[in-house]
């Protein structure tokens, strides 16, 4: 198991090697990231469709994570990791403004056009269980009510969620077996989606397949009231509230705290673990 300090400084050097990836192959794995997302929200809505009401909560967030286990373990760019990785990078000085938001607007439009290729041609187009009976007004429920929330409980469900996806990576990052990394990204994740939280790319997913299956809304009230508020309140959530805190926490002043770690970290893991 990694210290903080470690996890840290980890992290700052994925954030570098981000902003260092040429532009056409980041767009790419921005598209893959919202293809695998979907993935798991798709399994999500197919195990929490049918499901009586008291238990759906449960479920969606219990196999929601199997998307994000499918970005990390193939190094896929998905723009609310970024928020996390690309700040501590750019706090490091280990890029530039200029990196983080090509990376930012690079994935966000790639995870966009994943998410979208998912939710037509892989779901609608292809009358899979969700487009149908429980699942199809599961799906439509959802939707609906995302976009009809509050522009400001949008906003705030939004930091609280990003939190806890870059909380999630962050405890990836402390171990260096899959089973570790998959619990760290799993409990976080579960704990997002069963609290009602809104995450923007998981939004792509979600209300697109609403809207497609005849929800009365429209798209310019789904980026309005829905997209743009999750986008600001991710950003706000996983790169300031994870991302700046961490990094003022254990790599600000990074010598003296990598000096002090060894004694500092001790008293919090005092055993080195290996699941």
């Amino acid at each position: 198991m990694h210290t903080p300090v470690e996890i840290t400084a980890a992290i700052s050097k994925t954030g570098k090697a981000k902003a260092e990836t040429p532009l056409l192959k980041g767009f790419i794995k921005g598209i893959l990231s919202g293809v695998f997302l979907s993935f798991g929200g798709c399994f999500a809505l197919t195990t929490a469709g049918a499901a009586p009401p008291a238990y759906q909560k449960i479920l969606l967030g219990a196999v929601f994570p199997v998307g994000l286990c499918l970005i990390v373990f193939t190094g896929m760019e998905l723009f609310t990791g970024n928020n996390l990785f690309m700040t501590v990078a750019l706090l490091d000085k280990k890029c530039k403004v200029k990196d983080l938001l090509i990376n930012w607007c690079s994935s966000f439009i790639g995870n966009f056009i994943g998410s979208l290729l998912v939710s037509y041609f892989l779901v609608y187009l292809a009358d899979i269980p969700i487009t149908t009976g429980a699942w199809a007004e599961y799906t439509r429920n959802l939707g609906y009510g995302k976009i009809n929330n509050a522009w400001s409980d949008n906003f705030l469900r939004a930091i609280s969620c990003n939190m806890l996806v870059c909380l999630a990576l962050f405890l990836a990052n402390s171990a260096d077996d899959a089973v570790s990394k998959i619990v760290c990204i799993f409990l976080p994740i579960w704990a997002f989606v069963t609290s009602g939280f809104e995450h923007s790319v998981a939004n792509m997913f979600f209300i697109p397949t609403a809207l497609f299956l005849g929800i009365d809304a429209n798209w310019g009230k789904f980026l309005y009231n829905n997209l743009l508020p999750v986008t600001l309140g991710n950003i706000v959530g996983g790169s300031l509230f994870v991302g700046a805190i961490m990094w003022y926490l254990y790599s600000y002043d990074g010598k003296k705290k990598i000096a002090d770690a060894p004694l500092d970290d001790s008293a919090m893991f005092p055993v080195n673990v290996q699941i």
